[in-house]
């Protein structure tokens, strides 16, 4: 099965979590960790459609 990868603009629009608030908490393993998209040398990140959607539905049950 092919993993969707979303990159940052949509994980936003998704998770309505700024920036900087992903990098911070995915710094204190609070957020799914990013996959690179290129070698080693490159910028590109995003991040697995289904480990975003896991984050959201753990923090709905946190909320309750």
């Amino acid at each position: 099965m092919e993993q969707k990868i979303l990159r940052l603009k949509k994980v936003q629009e998704v998770t309505g979590c700024s920036k900087s608030f992903i990098y911070r908490h995915m710094r204190l393993g609070n957020f799914p960790g990013r996959v690179r998209l290129a070698d080693y040398l490159s910028r590109a990140v995003g991040w697995y459609q289904s480990d975003i959607e896991e984050w959201m539905n753990s923090r709905e049950r946190i909320g309750q």
